[in-house]
C-alpha cells in the first residue's frame, strides 16, 4: 500500500467522513498532539487528550473507518495538516503521541521509546516513567533507531523552538491501558486503568519538571 506523500495527497483521495481533526488552543507552551489518532494508532487519542486534561493544548488527527485506518498514516516527516503547523507555531514545544508495534519493541528493548529533538524534556521524562516502573529508553541511549525523530522535518520538531518530544508505545503496554480489548473505539471511551493515568500523570510530571527547570534557567539560578 503506497502511503500519501503529504497532507493534500490524503485530501485529495479520501472523503471527508474518513477522518476527523480536533484541536484546543490554551494558555500553555505545550502542544500534546497525535497525527495518527483514532483507528490509526489506537489508544492515542485517549492518551493525547487526558495528558493535555484542561492545561495543554491538544490536536487530533483520527481515522474514522470501521477498518483499515491504517492506510491514513501519513508518515511524521511528511504530515504538514495546516492547522496542526499553525498550532505548532504558536506553541514553544510540541510532544506527539505514537502506538509501535511489539516488532518495534523488540527492536527497541523497550515499552516506550522517545524520540525527537528536546533532550532535555526526553531525560526528564525517561527518569520519571522509570520512577512509576514504565520501561523505557530513547534517541540518546539508541539514536540509531527508525524511530528517533531526529529528522528536523519531524513534526513533533516543528514547534516554535524547533524541539519536540515523540513518545512511541508498544501495542502490548496499550493493551494493559484499557481493561477491554483496545482496538475497539467504544472499549476505549470507558474502563480505562490505573497504567493508562499513571502513564499520562507520568508526562504531565515530566512537562512540569521541564517547565520549573527552565524557569530557574531564565531566572539566572
Amino acid at each position: 500500500m503506497k502511503e500519501f506523500e503529504n497532507f493534500k495527497d490524503l485530501e485529495k483521495a479520501e472523503s471527508l467522513g474518513n477522518y476527523s481533526i480536533f484541536s484546543c488552543k490554551r494558555n500553555s507552551n505545550f502542544l500534546i498532539f497525535t497525527p495518527h489518532g483514532g483507528g490509526i494508532e489506537q489508544g492515542t487519542s485517549e492518551i493525547c487528550t487526558t495528558i493535555a486534561n484542561d492545561t495543554h493544548s491538544y490536536y487530533l488527527f483520527e481515522g474514522r473507518l470501521k477498518s483499515n485506518c491504517v492506510r491514513l498514516h501519513i508518515t511524521s516527516h511528511k504530515f504538514d495538516e495546516p492547522k496542526l503547523i499553525k498550532l505548532l507555531r504558536n506553541h514553544n514545544y510540541g510532544v506527539s503521541i505514537h502506538g509501535m508495534t511489539n516488532q518495534a519493541k523488540f527492536n527497541i528493548g523497550a515499552d516506550i521509546y522517545l524520540g525527537g529533538l528536546n533532550k532535555s524534556l526526553i531525560t526528564i521524562t525517561t527518569q520519571v516513567l522509570g520512577d512509576y516502573n514504565f520501561e523505557t529508553t530513547n534517541n540518546i541511549v539508541n539514536p540509531t533507531s527508525a524511530l528517533s525523530g531526529l529528522d528536523k522535518q519531524n513534526i513533533t520538531n516543528k514547534c516554535a523552538k524547533g524541539e519536540g518530544m515523540q513518545i512511541e508505545i508498544s501495542e502490548n503496554l496499550r493493551t494493559t491501558f484499557f481493561e477491554r480489548d483496545f482496538r475497539q473505539i467504544r472499549n476505549r471511551k470507558t474502563g480505562k486503568t490505573k497504567a493508562f493515568y499513571d502513564f499520562c500523570e507520568a508526562i504531565n510530571k515530566a512537562i512540569f519538571h521541564f517547565n520549573e527547570q527552565n524557569k530557574q534557567k531564565y531566572n539566572g539560578i
